[in-house]
């Protein structure tokens, strides 16, 4: 493709499609939050333990301690007698709210009288940020691969787009410099790469080129590799449209950092 690329065309099909998809992964890590965390300190956490049917929209984390094999403790087992009674409404018949608020400063009190930590999180509040992250970073992934229609995937409409462009410059520059792109696209690797530092050009194009027959194979379904739209993507997109944006994020993050460790010291 050596003419002008053309202007960029609404994509709100796609858009609808991303948001939708985006939306159905974050519903489904919030309706799986539990399980998630749950495993998740079993896993890298096995001293504590998560209570999740105690207070409603309130987890609550308590460590414990092991008296030789899987023998509760002491403190595990007057934890679980404070949780019976604020489940059974013990300290407070007629008022919940109080029956709450009592039952958790007598789980602080046993917990940290016997030297245990304990937590009180609001999932919904905690770990929303964390479920856009992820919900955001698995909805690119699977833009990247579904659906394949470039009307109905925004992702794949990019990169369509920024393939085009690129091939767009590289036959300009080509042009410009003598050589025809296509006869030196179709030489084996290292006299493509001996071809263009041996002309005119700079030595970035060499770089260039081989992203450009990279995604163009991949685009044409003649190869596989993930990490071609990934790096192409974001080595062309991300980076040139939102570079200034990404190093302003990190400076200020680093910022945040000293000023938080300089209030610390």
């Amino acid at each position: 493709m050596n003419g002008i690329p053309q202007k960029p065309e609404s994509n709100v099909p796609g858009i609808v499609v991303a948001l939708l998809i985006f939306g159905i992964v974050l519903a489904g890590l919030f309706a799986t939050q539990h399980l998630i965390v749950k495993s998740f300190i079993q896993a890298f956490f096995p001293n504590f333990t998560l209570h999740t049917d105690v207070f409603p929209g309130e987890w609550l984390i308590t460590s414990r301690s092991f008296a030789g094999g899987n023998k509760p403790s002491s403190r595990e087992m007057e934890i679980e007698k404070v949780l019976e009674k604020i489940r059974l409404r013990k300290y407070s018949q007629s008022n919940q709210d109080l029956n709450f608020l009592w039952g958790k400063q007598d789980l602080k009190q046993k917990s940290h009288s016997r030297g245990g930590t304990i937590y009180f999180i609001k999932p919904n509040l905690v770990l929303f940020p964390l479920h856009i992250f992820i919900a955001a970073i698995l909805t690119f992934l699977i833009l990247l691969y579904f659906p394949p229609s470039q009307r109905l995937n925004p992702l794949r409409h990019g990169i369509q787009r920024e393939y085009e462009r690129l091939s767009f410059l590289l036959y300009k520059q080509f042009t410009a410099h003598g050589l025809d792109f296509d006869v030196v696209a179709a030489l084996p690797e290292k006299e493509r790469e001996r071809s263009i530092l041996q002309s005119t050009l700079p030595e970035i194009v060499t770089t260039e080129v081989e992203d450009y027959l990279k995604i163009q194979r991949w685009i044409r379904g003649e190869s596989a590799n993930p990490t071609i739209p990934i790096t192409f993507f974001f080595r062309y997109r991300i980076s040139s449209a939102y570079s200034n944006v990404i190093q302003g994020l990190v400076s200020g993050g680093a910022g945040i950092l000293i000023f938080i460790i300089g209030l610390r010291g």
